[in-house]
């Protein structure tokens, strides 16, 4: 998820969706459990980052990761 930011966005909006979500995301990784308190409050946020177009590619590429 962070990757897909920093591709469609910049470094920046990285920052910003840990400041809006208070989840540190740069410390997950692929074999990280996720936490669905954190996990929630981090599609929240990324929800006002990106638009529409990007918000499906982003479901797609996470979708193809399970």
């Amino acid at each position: 998820m962070t990757r897909f930011l920093e591709e469609k966005r910049t470094g920046f909006a990285v920052a910003r969706l840990i400041m809006l979500c208070g989840v540190h995301v740069r410390s997950y990784d692929a074999d990280s459990v996720d936490n669905p308190a954190e996990l929630h409050r981090v599609q929240q946020a990324v929800e006002s980052l990106l638009d529409e177009p990007d918000r499906r590619a982003l479901a797609k590429l996470l979708s193809a990761m399970d």
